[in-house]
């Protein structure tokens, strides 16, 4: 069926792809100055040529004198630079439209075209980077988790855990601390509300510690899940302390399943699921 992902989604940028994606640049990268932010945000260096004007529209595109500086094999920089223009445009779509960034209806169509072309990267839900495709089950229940721990702190550690494992430069270790935190943002108001130096780790210590004061909506009741899934998540951060060996880093795979555990406990604790014992 069109628009299905094949078994194997393309990695890079394919040759049925690119079309699209240099006529989608072409509008997106309108102005010169747009290419200069791109450029910084690319924490690359590439050179490009710019117009002798410094402003407005031109018929060889900002885009296509950028691209002639770009290896034709350079796939990778290509989503990179995808990656770049949506971060740039949900920063300054308000201010160069006057319009709401929910309005601008680019995102959308870059996201059509990589689901249709099969590409391993989707627009985030927030439409402002490319992420790695996953499954669409797994993707909502983080978009739910976000949903609900939204006037927390949580919220915004989720997102970020999410982003730096899934986004265009994976991050193993800022995954898992990210993660970490934005278990501790959800949990700590509702374990240990007035320890002002609380962490996971003494959430955990006060679940095993008063098992009994605590209930999980699941019968019959039992705080065990719950202290599972903190433990497996707090134990497995082996990079969190120094010593007289090196500490282990953090792999990726660690990482993802890190954010999964992560979107569940936030998702629990900021649903009420886990709650003081009556």
């Amino acid at each position: 069926m069109a628009g299905e992902l094949p078994e194997e989604p393309y990695e890079g940028l394919p040759l049925h792809l690119r079309g699209h994606v240099d006529e989608w640049l072409t509008s997106a990268i309108s102005y010169d100055e747009d290419v200069e932010q791109i450029s910084l945000r690319l924490k690359r260096e590439i050179s490009w040529e710019p117009s002798r004007s410094s402003r407005g529209r031109f018929s060889y595109s900002p885009w296509m004198r950028m691209k002639i500086l770009i290896p034709q094999d350079a796939e990778d920089v290509i989503l990179d630079v995808l990656d770049a223009v949506l971060i740039h445009r949900s920063e300054t779509y308000r201010k160069s439209t006057g319009y709401p960034f929910e309005r601008d209806t680019a995102p959308e169509e870059l996201e059509e075209l990589l689901k249709a072309g099969g590409s391993a990267y989707t627009v985030s839900s927030e439409r402002t980077h490319l992420e790695r495709r996953v499954d669409p089950t797994a993707r909502k229940s983080f978009e739910n988790a976000v949903a609900a721990a939204h006037a927390t702190s949580a919220s915004n550690h989720l997102s970020e855990a999410w982003r730096a494992i899934y986004g265009r430069s994976p991050d193993a270790a800022k995954s898992y601390g990210e993660a970490i935190k934005a278990v501790e943002a959800a949990a700590i108001p509702i374990i240990q509300p007035n320890h002002a130096r609380a962490t996971l780790g003494t959430v955990r210590g006060e679940l095993k510690a008063n098992p009994t004061k605590w209930t999980f909506q699941i019968s019959p009741g039992s705080i065990d899940p719950v202290l599972a899934l903190i433990s497996t998540l707090w134990d497995g951060q082996v990079n969190r302390h120094g010593g007289v060996a090196p500490t282990a880093p953090i792999s990726e795979r660690a990482a993802e399943s890190a954010v999964h555990l992560a979107v569940t406990l936030v998702q629990w604790f900021a649903s009420g699921a886990v709650r003081q014992a009556p």
